[in-house]
């Protein structure tokens, strides 16, 4: 799932063609952090810190 801060604006299919440039490896996302649900404040607490270095996913199910 990808999500977009509300304040941005997103052209219609630009998450197509994100899906895309994804499937054909030109580019690569970058996930810094991935926290269980039950700790989503401490993911908040994270990034309001201001050490992510990619992305911080909250997993909606156990991380394996």
């Amino acid at each position: 799932m990808v999500s977009v801060d509300a304040a941005a604006k997103v052209p219609p299919g630009y998450l197509d063609v994100l899906k895309d440039l994804i499937a054909a490896n030109k580019i690569r996302p970058v996930v810094d952090r991935v926290y269980p649900l039950a700790e989503t404040a401490d993911a908040h607490r994270y990034v309001e810190a201001g050490h992510k270095r990619g992305g911080v996913a909250i997993a909606m199910m156990p991380h394996e």
